[in-house]
């Protein structure tokens, strides 16, 4: 009676505390989400922001490469002179047609007269002498180049910004404006391309707060400025980039934004969502959610009142049970409780008081096996009856048997038989006498227990199959990352390309090179971060696949020891280097590139002492090893070092000192060679780390290095590349290194450039990939066909996936992966042109 009391108190205080943790939940739940739909939405707007940053920095710095190239046309001429000449008229046209960005090209004259543009050659005088773009030069200080607030083209119509830049006198007098009008729409189109939500806003400011470009654009043209907003009042002067949430100053609307400056250039970029907007969603799931939790509770609340109802039913039936006991035991010391008897000779029966109160038979009932079989529910009645059959068929002393009856009042209930039969000596059947026990609540409370123990195992076999998902999901990454790698290659190869034409133009003004200096490096550390994150994916999704050779370690390693010495001694370290001549099979290019890393590391993390690279033969193995005196590696670190991003001496993420890929991409590739790595480290005394190959037999023959090429000069190129920037960037780079160069941007206007311009090129290079039509491969043959003689080429590609490079290599044409850089190029085309030369040679 207590443990029922106990029971109804528990299962009142449980449905208050539901309700509580219900409501706790809800609202710790809609608050954490509000954070992540923040924090989300933060995150986006800064993508958001890095996207545009970089997409108007590389626009800006390209219009500077247009303005350097309008300037040039005054190098030898008046710019009243230009109106008459029809080849400048053609260049500016073709400036123009290079940069889809741009709207229009102008060159002004010292009072502002048009002397020419692009839109029209025969355009009638105009002066835009009252515009800031050309006034901002007048003055003695020269400005450098000028980036204007938005307005609306006199001549062209439509929104736009100006970009201009002063020519002048060697005594500093102006002698003209160089000018290009950079389309609004063109940067619209791509913001527009990251499809942002409903309600977004895009503004790029120059760092006097004045509007450059606007998304939405107005109806109409106003100088916008936003000098008193928090952007420049406060947050700009305290970090170049950030998130903020404020009122903005041109329409009024709350925002939560993103802004970052434009690197190298006095613009800052802002993308906005209106507060409103960015938790749309998250009220959304909150309504969602109420009435969820609030439908659970609620049947919550309604089982747990089920419950404390039955409780107090089973609480008043124990009562009643506890006294109808006391009369059971008057009787069970008498006659016993639940026993009944059966004479088999004459079919009498007799039922003990417990027997009536298990089956409901009424006191008065007289006792008969039929009465006692017609209570059993029909399902078990046959087979009750054939048990009872076979144990006297067969002699059996002893049964025991479960069975259902039909009780007249409590309905069905389980019954526990338990039977001894006696026989006579010749084998004849006397009588049965047995008890039967009411098993209800416990046949219950097993089919309860079996239909938990269902559960649990459909609750396994959920998440071992949501646990293979995961796992299909981030193979699935992987493999995406990994077949992405041409479109994350293409962007860094225009940065590469553009900054080598720029670097050939800061050598004579330092603080430029400086800057251009800084950018390399930061170039270079994005490149190398690109390519480690590539080559993680690509093993990861098993897109790389090793060609194994037998090569010699000791090769090998003089190899290294060659290019690695004199890094070495730069640092004040000893490079030595113990050879052994043992051969292994192995990838050489993946081989070798586990050992480069572990020398990166070892010159990386070695103050003073030096370096030993050596091999040794152990049974049937070749262990290679790189020793080092650094800082070491504590015990409990020794497995995690072959984690991603994982650096012990480097809190700050400096990435000069590389990037925590090195060693997981040692392991990966191990493995893909079917090889081991492992390490040995003393804290403060070094590091061992060993690679274990099999060891196979030395040949009987070896083949003969293949030699350099000398670079040869001039030569005619015929470049094809479908993007735009990537394509004058290369021109502009290749032409600075006395080649000629014709250039197309799809394979089919390569051979128009052929056959109807008289383009008779020294050597191809083409990007693999060229829009619709004809890719790399198809457009060279098709070249080398029209001409009849394989002209050498080479096709530049981002294209990891091993069926590409497998056509590459099938067509005989060379192949350089993107990002190359510009003396990797040259060397290349030097190369290309030696081959056309020992060709012609062997020809003629």
């Amino acid at each position: 009676m207590r443990t029922l009391w106990a029971t109804e108190r528990l299962l009142a205080w449980t449905m208050a505390f539901s309700l509580v943790v219900g409501i706790g939940l809800f609202g710790a739940l809609a608050y954490l989400d509000r954070l992540n739909t923040l924090d989300e939405a933060k995150e986006n707007l800064r993508r958001t922001v890095g996207l545009m940053e970089g997409h108007a920095r590389i626009a800006i710095e390209a219009e500077g490469v247009v303005l350097s190239n309008m300037a040039a046309l005054l190098a030898d001429t008046e710019p009243a002179a230009l109106r008459e000449s029809a080849q400048a008229w053609d260049r500016l046209s073709r400036l123009k047609g290079e940069m889809p960005a741009i709207q229009s090209l102008w060159i002004l004259d010292a009072r502002g007269d048009v002397a020419l543009t692009s839109v029209q050659r025969d355009l009638p005088r105009m002066n835009f002498a009252d515009r800031e773009y050309f006034s901002v030069h007048t003055g003695p200080t020269d400005v450098g180049t000028f980036i204007s607030p938005m307005i609306w083209g006199r001549v062209t119509g439509g929104f736009l910004f100006a970009v201009s830049r002063a020519v002048r006198a060697p005594d500093g007098t102006l002698r003209a404006v160089v000018e290009s009008s950079i389309d609004a729409t063109h940067f619209v189109s791509f913001y527009e391309s990251l499809k942002p939500v409903s309600g977004a806003s895009f503004v790029l400011f120059r760092d006097d707060a004045d509007v450059v470009l606007r998304f939405p654009l107005p109806e109409q043209e106003v100088r916008l400025n936003s000098a008193r907003s928090p952007l420049f009042a406060t947050l700009l002067k305290q970090a170049p980039e950030g998130v903020v949430l404020a009122r903005s100053t041109l329409d009024g609307v709350e925002r939560l934004g993103a802004y970052k400056r434009v690197a190298g250039w006095p613009l800052v970029v802002f993308a906005g969502i209106p507060l409103d907007t960015v938790f749309d969603g998250w009220w959304a799931r909150t309504q969602r959610n109420a009435l969820l939790i609030g439908g659970v509770l609620t049947a919550l609340c309604g089982m747990i009142g089920f419950g404390i109802r039955n409780v107090r039913r089973e609480r008043q039936a124990e009562a009643a049970a506890q006294a109808a006991n006391l009369r059971l035991d008057l009787v069970l010391n008498a006659a016993g409780a639940g026993v009944f008897t059966i004479d088999l000779r004459t079919g009498v029966v007799d039922w003990g008081p417990g027997i009536r109160t298990i089956f409901g038979f009424p006191e008065d009932e007289p006792a008969r096996l039929e009465r006692w079989m017609a209570v059993i529910v029909p399902e078990d009645r046959d087979r009750v009856d054939a048990i009872r059959r076979a144990t006297l068929a067969e002699r059996r002393a002893h049964v025991t048997f479960e069975y259902r009856i039909a009780h007249p009042t409590l309905g069905e209930r389980w019954v526990l038989a338990a039977s001894n039969v006696q026989y006579a000596a010749d084998g004849t059947p006397l009588r049965t006498v047995g008890v039967n026990f009411d098993v209800t609540r416990l046949k219950q409370a097993e089919i309860q227990a079996e239909r938990a123990r269902d559960e649990a195992l459909a609750a396994k076999d959920h998440a071992l199959r949501a646990k293979a998902e995961a796992e299909r999901a981030n193979l699935a990454k992987s493999k995406f990352l990994a077949a992405a790698s041409h479109d994350l290659r293409q962007p860094v190869q225009s940065l590469v390309l553009l900054l080598a034409s720029v670097e050939s133009h800061a050598r004579e003004r330092p603080a430029l090179a400086r800057a251009v200096a800084m950018m390399e490096g930061a170039l270079g550390a994005l490149n190398r971060l690109l390519t480690s994150l590539l080559d993680v994916s690509r093993l990861d999704a098993g897109v790389v696949a090793p060609s194994p050779t037998d090569l010699s370690a000791a090769d090998l390693l003089r190899k290294l020891d060659a290019e690695y010495r004199l890094r070495a001694e730069q640092r004040g370290l000893r490079l030595r280097t113990a050879v052994c001549p043992a051969w292994v099979r192995s990838d050489p290019v993946l081989l070798e590139r586990i050992l480069r890393n572990l020398l990166e590391n070892a010159l990386q993390y070695t103050r003073e002492g030096g370096i030993l690279l050596g091999c040794r033969r152990r049974g049937g193995k070749v262990l290679l090893q790189v020793f080092d005196t650094g800082a070491g590696i504590p015990e409990d670190q020794q497995e995690t070092v072959f984690e991603e991003f994982f650096q012990m001496h480097n809190p700050g993420r400096d990435q000069s000192k590389g990037l925590g890929l090195g060693l997981a991409i040692v392991k990966r590739i191990a493995r893909l060679l079917g090889a081991t790595v492992g390490v040995r480290s003393t804290p403060g005394r070094g590091s061992c780390f060993t690679v274990t190959l099999d060891a196979v037999a030395a040949p009987t023959e070896r083949a003969a290095p293949a030699r350099r090429a000398v670079a040869p000069s001039g030569g005619a190129l015929l470049i094809i590349e479908d993007d735009a920037i990537v394509r004058v960037g290369l021109q502009m780079m290749v032409e600075g290194w006395g080649y000629r160069v014709a250039a197309a941007a799809s394979g089919e206007e390569a051979l128009v450039l052929v056959a109807e311009r008289g383009v008779d090129p020294d050597a191809v290079v083409a990007d693999y990939r060229l829009g619709e039509g004809m890719n790399g491969v198809q457009a060279v043959l098709a070249v080398r066909h029209t001409f009849g003689r394989p002209v050498p080429a080479v096709i530049v590609t981002g294209d990891t996936a091993p069926e590409r490079i497998q056509e590459v290599h099938s067509s005989g044409i060379g192949i350089l992966h993107k990002p190359y850089g510009a003396e990797e190029l040259r060397q290349r085309l030097a190369e290309l042109l030696t081959e056309r030369t020992r060709a012609a040679v062997g020809g003629g």
